[in-house]
């Protein structure tokens, strides 16, 4: 990697840009402090130079609100809040196509809390709480194709537990 940027007391600080050394490619243009990026940022891949990720950073990590995108498409696949480099709060995930497929909550980078999963078309299939990324607590699942609803009620570790 190529750093072009700020220094103080020899750690990056301040703003800066890091390069693919192959490519001369940009593939973070943000900010640092103590040698640790901090601040608003956006992140590149290396082999084709799309965006990747645009949004906030402390202390190295994600932090705040932030985009992720598809390198192919260039389409947003993840918009919502991080802490300590995972996903925390409130989100939206979607497909290469833009298609969403979740919005709600994460907790430590999975879905936790209340939320809503499409399929790949964009059609409801379930309405309800997560925890670990799983069906759990009260919960509606819906076919796919009908959107009639197949099962409410009780949830535990993503299986149906009640009547």
């Amino acid at each position: 990697m190529i750093y072009d940027g700020e220094y103080k007391n020899g750690q990056k600080n301040g703003a800066g840009k890091e390069y693919n050394p192959e490519t001369g490619d940009v593939i973070y243009d943000g900010e640092y402090k103590n040698g640790k990026k901090t601040g608003s940022a956006s992140e590149f891949d290396e082999a084709t130079g799309a965006v990747l990720f645009t949004g906030e950073y402390k202390d190295g990590k994600k932090e705040g609100a932030g985009k992720e995108f598809d390198p192919e498409t260039g389409a947003v696949t993840f918009e919502g809040e991080y802490k300590a480099g995972k996903k925390e709060g409130s989100g939206k995930t979607y497909n290469a196509n833009g298609t969403l497929l979740y919005e709600g909550e994460y907790k430590n980078g999975e879905k936790d809390g209340s939320g809503k999963e499409y399929n790949e078309s964009g059609q409801l299939i379930y309405d309800g709480e997560y925890s670990r990324g799983r069906y759990q607590g009260e919960g509606k699942l819906y076919d796919p194709g009908t959107q009639m609803l197949i099962y409410s009620g009780e949830f535990r570790s993503g299986l149906f537990d009640g009547k």
